[in-house]
């Protein structure tokens, strides 16, 4: 009933602004969302940012006019390549603060965290002054600004609204990437995930952290570089770009060096501080608009859980279970563990934005789940679930595009088509 609810209202908002012959459905599907919340996504080639906001308009009203119990609650247009309607949901929507959790908005109930990119600092004196105008607001509890990333991190109990307006009452600009709870994060074994998605019929992707959301090399990099030398000559972001991974860089193959980064993975206070990944905040927000996120999967030691799940909060990464190595298991073995956990924790997860390319290995060529490969441009051939994405911005692209496996999983689980 919905799907023809849905299809219905659509027909109607392109025929009113006349653009029903300039587009195709490429690859319309609804996507699986905890109940009682579904998200259409639909890949509308040539279709402008304006357009987007005038059908997401009319689709707001149609519903509401039409069917007071089918609400679209957001309306996003990516790159002008996707118009993504989130939120349509059947039956009452059990409070505020759900809707504002799982769409993006704050609203005025518990204590979030909101995540703003902000334009136009231009030095320290320009942050304190986002920063002093943001914690001045009714309901903030704290906020902390920083140039290099342009991010702000806000908790507070009120509006996102109201901090934009802040901002730009300090003459700087700011758009909301996105709000997260306090209460998500958990330290979870594969089979603990694994469960509590089935409970709740949860599928989704998971996330590796280190060189996808945490630059952990350029800090190794720099620090192995003074104390172990750098006869290349090289920068750090050539050396980055050359070797990959610290452990790949052929002249700190010393038993001192290797010594030195075994301390880094298994000492709890090295995960505090390390750098972002550019563009990794937005680009893990704007994919959880595409395709549901369910957790994180790390080859960290559980050991360092704490410090992990730390980071992932100040740096305003959604609250979401972390699975961890487990301690017993060694770093070398450690894709392997991944590969491994993939399988296990399929269909519940479908898959995994990783940067080792080692991971579709392991998980192998019948890995039925996605791989969205980071930093890279190219994989093995005979590992057609590995899909490549040099940025975060190519991540969220090659999600919602037709021939990623990612939706066609989600699809192909009893999710309706949509289909004309």
């Amino acid at each position: 009933m919905i799907q023809q609810l849905l299809h219905k209202h659509l027909d109607q908002a392109f025929k009113l602004h006349q653009i029903r012959s300039q587009i195709r459905f490429q690859y319309p599907a609804v996507v699986d969302m905890p109940f009682p919340f579904r998200r259409l996504i639909l890949i509308v080639p040539k279709f402008g940012d304006v357009k987007a906001g005038q059908v997401g308009r009319r689709l707001n009203a149609s519903f509401i006019r039409q069917k007071p119990t089918i609400s679209c609650l957001q309306t996003v247009s990516f790159s002008s390549a996707a118009l993504i309607v989130g939120g349509f949901f059947a039956g009452s929507l059990k409070s505020k603060q759900q809707h504002c959790q799982c769409y993006g908005d704050a609203g005025t109930q518990a204590k979030h965290q909101s995540v703003l990119h902000v334009e136009g600092m231009m030095c320290n004196g320009c942050r304190g002054n986002v920063e002093r105008a943001l914690a001045a607001v009714a309901g903030v509890e704290y906020a902390s600004v920083e140039l290099d990333s342009k991010l702000a991190y806000v908790k507070s109990s009120g509006s996102s609204d109201d901090l934009v307006a802040a901002v730009k009452s300090v003459g700087k600009s700011a758009v909301l990437v996105g709000v997260n709870g306090t209460e998500g994060f958990k330290e979870m074994t594969v089979e603990e995930l694994k469960s509590t998605l089935a409970k709740s019929g949860q599928r989704g992707l998971v996330l590796d952290i280190d060189e996808t959301l945490s630059a952990t090399n350029v800090a190794w990099f720099e620090r192995l570089a003074q104390l172990f030398g750098n006869p290349e000559g090289l920068s750090i972001q050539a050396l980055t770009e050359k070797y990959h991974l610290a452990q790949n860089v052929p002249f700190w193959q010393t038993q001192e060096a290797h010594a030195w980064m075994q301390r880094q993975r298994d000492d709890p206070k090295a995960q505090d501080g390390l750098p972002l990944i550019p563009g990794a905040v937005e680009g893990v927000h704007a994919l959880a608009k595409v395709i549901p996120i369910v957790g994180y999967c790390t080859v960290r030691p559980t050991s360092v859980n704490a410090n992990t799940i730390a980071w992932l909060r100040e740096k305003g990464f959604p609250d979401l279970p972390v699975v961890a190595k487990p301690n017993e298991v060694a770093f070398s073995d450690g894709n392997r563990w991944k590969g491994n956990a993939l399988n296990r924790l399929w269909p519940e997860v479908i898959g995994i934005v990783d940067d080792n390319p080692k991971v579709p290995t392991f998980a192998g060529k019948d890995y039925p789940g996605t791989v969205f490969l980071f930093g890279h441009s190219n994989t093995q051939p005979s590992y057609d679930h590995a899909v490549p994405c040099q940025t975060w911005t190519a991540v969220v692209d090659m999600a919602i595009a037709p021939s990623t496996n990612s939706l066609r999983v989600l699809s192909s689980r009893g999710v309706a088509s949509m289909v004309p």
